[in-house]
């Protein structure tokens, strides 16, 4: 059999070109593979105009259902308008406030004033009477080009610019912990944040079982509303202002503190009156899933000790107690799961505790593959079945991808949790910190 040899040049350049070649064609078939299945897969988007219509409701100016409208359906793709960095009280924040609403159109600045604004009667100054005016990040009365900050120079609050700050403090979706970079640093290094606003986007009103979800979608710098359940024609389009991880399976009280604190209203939603008129059993359910949360930490905590001995010391890994330690964790997700569902919570965070659990199911499965414990196996098998196709259909709804699409971006997915959960258990182990990462990256 002929041999290339490593001396001869050409031959060199005949296997580069073809492989170069190999990998242009593979490329290519992989990108036209890519564009057949979007566009024969992908949902037809229908305008928004043909699916809901703003109307006056009790509790302000809302959307409901033109007619029916499936799970999964996109309801509004928006990119913001109204753009801010930093906080109050620093100028900047007020000249990029200002300079976004005198960019908006007409239209648009009637539409802006029109939003709720949740400091018509109590008042700004009261809100903003803890914040450092001197010393703190500001040296200036300079706020809003070509006027005194307001903060400063307008304590009877005559200005429209009270109203205009009111309704972005109102409805700024930085508020709502959205899932996305809103960092940025100041010319001395100093940390601040960047917060926008969008004109449809905020004209949805709350709901604490909400049948729509907000997310932010990077690849088109957006946000996009989905319906999370089946809506009827004529039925009230809501999200759910609380979709930070911090809100996620909290009582009605917690809930109510905090919706009155942000947002300054008392929210009366099918939820909120359900578990009023329950209030023991639904105190008992709550009690029953943060239980079942902490229990299912104390067994991942138990396992990652076991690992971290590994590494550090070779000391064997008790291979019975870690799978019976993780089985422990996937009957408190499944428990965890039934509970949250029946509150119809934000799913991507009902999707990442059982991608979580997912991620110990794919570990242990493995572990127990290692060590020739075939029933161990075959129950981790079947569990993983279960789990995968909630996740499925959860991403799928979140996401509003195809069938297809999902089992292409599947891998990935799973791949980034696993990494997620590994680094997260290492850390709050103490195995390793992110200064010793950050140094060892530099």
């Amino acid at each position: 059999m002929a041999t290339a040899n490593p001396t001869d040049k050409s031959t060199f350049h005949k296997v580069s070109d073809s492989m170069a070649e190999k990998v242009a064609n593979l490329t290519r078939t992989f990108q036209a593979m890519e564009r057949s299945s979007k566009e024969s897969s992908a949902p037809k988007e229908i305008p928004k105009s043909e699916l809901i219509k703003t109307v006056a409701k009790g509790k302000g100016i809302g959307y409901v259902a033109l007619k029916n409208i499936k799970i999964g359906t996109l309801i509004l793709d928006e990119k913001p308008q109204i753009f801010t960095e930093g906080i109050p009280p620093e100028s900047k924040f007020f000249k990029a406030l200002s300079e976004s609403f005198k960019k908006l159109q007409l239209d648009d600045q009637e539409k802006y004033l029109k939003l709720y604004n949740r400091f018509e009667k109590t008042g700004l100054l009261k809100e903003i009477s803890n914040i450092q005016t001197s010393g703190g990040g500001w040296t200036t009365s300079r706020g809003v080009i070509g006027e005194e900050n307001p903060f400063m120079m307008d304590k009877d609050q005559k200005s429209p610019f009270w109203k205009i700050y009111g309704i972005f403090k109102t409805n700024s979706l930085t508020d709502m912990e959205m899932k996305r970079d809103r960092s940025c640093q100041t010319a001395k290094g100093r940390a601040c944040s960047r917060r926008d606003l969008g004109l449809e986007v905020s004209r949805f009103n709350h709901s604490c079982s909400a049948n729509a979800l907000i997310a932010w979608k990077e690849e088109t710098q957006s946000y996009q509303i989905r319906t999370v359940s089946k809506i009827e024609a004529g039925e009230e389009i809501c999200i759910n202002y609380l979709c930070g991880k911090s809100m996620f399976m909290k009582n009605t009280r917690t809930r109510q503190r905090r919706l009155l604190v942000d947002w300054g209203f008392e929210c009366k939603c099918s939820l909120c009156l359900s578990e009023t008129a329950n209030p023991i059993s639904s105190h008992d359910q709550y009690e029953r899933y943060a239980t079942l949360e902490a229990h299912a930490k104390s067994l991942t905590d138990a396992n990652t000790a076991e690992e971290v001995l590994y590494f550090q010391k070779g000391k064997p890994i008790d291979v019975d107690k870690y799978l019976e330690n993780t089985y422990g964790r996937v009957l408190c997700y499944k428990e965890m799961y039934k509970i949250a569902q029946e509150k119809k919570p934000v799913r991507t965070h009902l999707m990442d505790f059982m991608a979580t659990g997912m991620v110990a199911i794919g570990g242990a499965g493995a572990r127990a593959e290692d060590e020739k414990v075939e029933s161990w196996a075959n129950i981790f098998m079947d569990e993983g079945a279960l789990f995968l196709n909630v996740i499925s259909k959860l991403y799928k709804i979140i996401h509003g991808c195809t069938t297809e699409e999902w089992i292409r971006i599947q891998p990935k997915f799973l791949w980034e949790k696993n990494e997620e959960d590994q680094n997260r258990r290492l850390l709050s182990s103490g195995y390793y910190r992110t200064d010793d990462c950050d140094s060892a990256s530099e």
